[in-house]
């Protein structure tokens, strides 16, 4: 064989044939995921023996595929944004790591989610380099080829899929309210990954599970103290004997006394309780609660003098008396008055005092909904504090259940709450707030940067017999013509619960008055009716002889007073209770503004906003429980839509005082609006009452001020 040339070779003329030892898995995370792939090299067997000596080796390369993507692509250690995965390691080993948090990533144009991601692992057999030493010896080989099936040897395709976890981006917070009104809240959970499952909710009350429904309970409250009789009494009479000396010493327990405190021929007076506070002579009918010690007054030293409740050491002096409980409807229950012999007068030998507290069984509901939803609503009848959080959980999230913050339910004896929202007449939203009566009354005056204010008021909680006082503004001055003083009054009046009530407060500028100084009424609404009107002053004229002064404007049901002059501005006209016609209009008797007539317009009874009106509502409608719109019929987002509204701004004709004259005061707006004068001062507007208001005190002026103002209390 002559013609074949022969040479060693340091090839194996077999190459190896890769396999599995270890498939890698799919795998079901919350996050990370480790996938481990060993393949192994095996030569076949030959005769004589196999020679090969393996000198290659084995290398790894992960793969991934989305979907059922027949297409494959690298993997690299790192980040991988666009798979969605925030850490890739060991991707050309056989132990690959994966991180992955993202829900959704881009591939292709195409949205994927990220638990839509398969994996598979490429062995790669790499040869050994030939050979390169002399001699080279026969039948040692050095080298070996690439594998025979490298390319037909990728690993399964496993799933990677990524748990979601749950993330509160809402927390509830704690709520406070009064007495059988409704508490709410609200929780927001998303689930963070991929996952056709929503979440659950289940919601607690003190620790446990709350569930739908209402139920009754009996509970033991306290009640008014009952008069009972004292003993102890020790007191002088008629200016003569001991002063008055209650000795309390022997009580146990803390016991309720009831005051009433009143103010008498100028002399002040107060009540100190030791521990407790002090309080000023008008601090009207209330209990206080006391825990034994004395009730006494010595012999004057000082004027004025205070009572003292407790302690152990008298102190003041002054002409005053004392009455003790007697029981009955004659007025003198706790009386402190004044009495011009300096002594307490003993008015009983065995006074009563009202003792306490006592208690008594009543019967409270409580109601639960949205126990197992994402918005709890509870309404108690028992005051306190109870605890409340809200479990969320899904079927595969990683961090399921996941609990919310714990807040509380603070439930309070039912307050006498006002609450309040300012509304500019453009819109823009100025504000709100809330304040309880019971502790201290709360005044709203107006604002000459800001005349259009509307200002709604509302009771939250229950309804509230409100002592109101409302004054209308003052005119303007022109030198030593002074404007008329807007009308005072006190009345009393009934804010429903959830009512919208609307005060429009009034100013000197204008448009609230009458051209050249016209004092703006002041006007309080229940919805789009009515309720209340005090009329601003006149402007003062130009001319000094006669003094050209304004005319006051009137309290509720009061006219308003004629400027000063020879040929004087009329006053606005008095309405009797609830006679006010529907429709009003501007100066002139225009249905449009009107700012150069002197005859004055007149108030509508209920208001003509063009927006609502156009809705299909008539003057005095209500439009339910809405949100407050401004004139062009924008919605005011920051408003609550948890009150009844009837209130239609753009058109009311409150403007409506005659306009000045030859540089005469302008009237003041009204019911009825005054005249605006001829050089002289302009005429008062009038008051008005529909009806509802029952009237404590009205007057012709009061309120020298050029802003009214209102003032809710007890």
């Amino acid at each position: 064989m002559d013609n074949f040339i022969q040479r060693k070779t340091t090839l194996d003329l077999n190459g190896p044939i890769i396999s599995w030892l270890t498939q890698p898995t799919g795998i079901t995370t919350c996050g990370i995921g480790t996938f481990v792939g060993i393949a192994t090299a095996t030569f076949p067997v030959g005769l004589p023996a196999s020679y090969a000596t393996n000198t290659g080796s084995l290398s790894y390369q992960w793969y991934y595929k989305v979907g059922t993507a027949s297409t494959s692509g690298l993997l690299y250690d790192g980040t991988i944004a666009g798979l969605g995965l925030t850490g890739v390691s060991g991707s050309g080993s056989t132990t690959l790591t994966v991180y992955g948090t993202s829900t959704t990533f881009e591939l292709t144009g195409t949205t994927e989610t990220v638990d839509g991601l398969k994996f598979f692992c490429r062995p790669d057999y790499t040869p050994s380099a030939y050979g390169t030493g002399d001699p080279i010896t026969v039948g040692t080989a050095r080298s070996t080829p690439n594998a025979n099936n490298e390319l037909d040897i990728d690993s399964n395709n496993i799933d990677f899929i990524i748990n979601p976890s749950i993330q509160i981006t809402t927390q509830p917070s704690t709520q406070t309210v009064g007495a059988d009104e409704t508490a709410t809240f609200n929780v927001v959970g998303i689930v963070t990954g991929h996952s056709a499952e929503t979440l659950s909710y289940q919601w607690t009350v003190n620790g446990n599970n709350a569930s739908d429904g209402t139920t009754t309970s009996e509970i033991t409250v306290p009640t008014n103290p009952t008069n009972t009789k004292a003993s102890g009494w020790d007191g002088g009479n008629g200016g003569s004997g001991n002063n008055i000396y209650f000795n309390a010493t022997s009580w146990t327990g803390t016991r309720s006394i009831r005051f009433e405190t009143r103010e008498s021929s100028g002399i002040y007076h107060t009540i100190v309780i030791d521990g407790i506070g002090t309080f000023p002579e008008n601090f009207g009918v209330g209990f206080k609660d006391v825990t034994g010690g004395k009730i006494y007054k010595c012999y004057p030293t000082s004027s004025p003098a205070n009572l003292h409740i407790g302690g152990d050491t008298p102190a003041g002096g002054g002409n005053q008396r004392l009455v003790i409980e007697e029981g009955g409807d004659d007025w003198n229950d706790m009386v402190l008055d004044v009495s011009g012999d300096g002594f307490f007068t003993k008015y009983t030998d065995e006074p009563t005092i009202s003792s306490g507290p006592t208690t008594e069984t009543t019967s409270v509901q409580d109601t639960t909904s949205g126990s197992q939803t994402n918005e709890l609503k509870l309404t108690t009848g028992t005051a306190g504090i109870q605890t409340v959080n809200c479990k969320i959980t899904h079927p595969v999230a990683c961090n399921s259940p996941l609990y919310t913050n714990v807040v509380n339910f603070n439930v309070v004896s039912t307050r006498q709450i006002i609450n309040y929202e300012a509304v500019a007449a453009d819109g823009i939203w100025r504000g709100s707030g809330s304040h309880d009566i019971n502790d201290s009354s709360i005044r709203f005056t107006a604002s000459n940067s800001n005349l259009h204010r509307s200002l709604v008021i509302y009771a939250p909680e229950q309804d509230i017999v409100a002592k109101i006082t409302m004054a209308g503004a003052a005119g303007g001055s022109v030198a030593s013509n002074v404007g008329g003083e807007g009308g005072l009054s006190q009345f009393y009046l009934t804010l429903k619960k959830n009512r919208e009530y609307m005060v429009k407060l009034g100013s000197s500028t204008p448009p609230t008055g009458g051209n050249n100084g016209g004092g703006g009424g002041t006007f309080l609404y229940n919805g789009g009716t009515l309720v209340a009107v005090c009329g601003g002053g006149g402007g003062g004229g130009s001319d000094t002889i006669p003094p050209s002064h304004g005319g006051n404007g009137g309290g509720l049901g009061l006219a308003g007073s004629n400027g000063l002059r020879s040929d004087a501005a009329p006053g606005g006209q008095r309405w009797a209770d609830g006679t006010l016609p529907l429709q009003g209009y501007f100066p002139g008797g225009q249905w449009a503004v009107n700012l150069q007539e002197r005859d004055p317009g007149r108030l509508s009874a209920c208001t003509f906003g063009q927006y609502w009106t156009g809705q299909g509502y008539s003057a005095c409608e209500d439009m339910g429980y809405v949100k407050f719109h401004d004139a062009s019929g924008n919605v005011v987002s920051q408003s609550t839509d948890s009150i009844i509204r009837g209130y239609k701004p753009g058109l009311g004709h409150r403007n409506n005082g005659g306009h000045g004259k030859n540089n005469g005061g302008g009237g003041g707006s009204g019911a009825s609006g005054g005249w605006g004068g001829n050089r002289g001062g302009g005429g008062g507007g009038s008051g008005y009452n529909n009806g509802d208001a029952e009237v404590i005190t009205t007057q012709l002026g009061g309120n020298s001020s050029r802003e009214g103002y209102i003032i809710f209390e007890v």
